[in-house]
């Protein structure tokens, strides 16, 4: 009873800091803290997966002790690796014993983080997004059903957490598409001038599709120069 009661207790804070925030970041330190501390395991992450790299960046790190190996930017390889093969198909991977494992990207990973694994799939629309990492340091552990249970629904809050995020960008991104758009049919129809035309276009272009990078609006602005 006390395990099912701290167990909706870290559901309704990583679903509270959902409901209040867009934020990836805010949300995804709230919950490795929240899953780690309730577990009592040394380690729990949240990476991408970034396929046109071939890797699982790691966005979220939480870590029992300070003196533990921190994995914040760090790039997971895809290819060759038996469990995110596992991950894309939306399996669970459950290791008991890292040591164990015969691949070589597993057992390169086990040099850093030797233990147990736990790790889930963040998907939705079965489109896999990243994955959630729980691991315990230094030696072996049977997963329990009820410790997999907790991750999942963990899991599949985020995941919701990480639709919602995508699609409010989408719609901010539509907004300033449109805002921008406005604002050269605006200067079309207050200039005939074809250097101030030009100079807003490029300026939203710049702004608005390929921020925060500026070479293609420089590559506009060169070539139009020459006209």
């Amino acid at each position: 009873m006390l395990y099912q009661a701290r167990r909706e207790q870290v559901l309704n804070r990583v679903i509270q800091a959902i409901r209040s925030t867009l934020d990836l970041e805010t949300i995804f330190s709230t919950a490795v803290e929240e899953i780690g501390k309730l577990l009592q395991v040394d380690h729990v992450k949240i990476s991408q997966y970034l396929p046109e790299k071939k890797i699982w960046l790691t966005l979220a790190h939480y870590r029992s002790r300070l003196e533990l190996p921190l994995s914040v930017g760090d790039g997971i390889p895809d290819e060759g690796n038996p469990v995110t093969v596992q991950l894309k198909r939306l399996e669970i991977a459950r290791i008991s014993d890292v040591s164990l494992c015969e691949d070589e990207v597993c057992r390169k990973i086990a040099e850093k983080f030797p233990g147990a694994w736990l790790i889930l799939p963040l998907y939705f629309n079965r489109e896999v997004w990243g994955s959630l990492c729980v691991l315990i340091d230094g030696h072996p552990h049977h997963w329990q059903d009820s410790e997999v249970e907790l991750a999942t629904a963990v899991a599949d809050q985020l995941a919701i957490a990480i639709q919602q995020s995508q699609l409010y960008q989408q719609t901010l991104y539509q907004a300033r598409r449109a805002k921008g758009l406005n604002r050269v049919i605006q200067a079309i129809r207050s200039t005939l001038d074809l250097e101030t035309i030009f100079s807003t276009a490029v300026e939203e272009i710049g702004k608005r599709y390929w921020h925060p990078s500026e070479r293609f609006a420089s590559c506009v602005r060169v070539f139009l120069s020459c006209y």
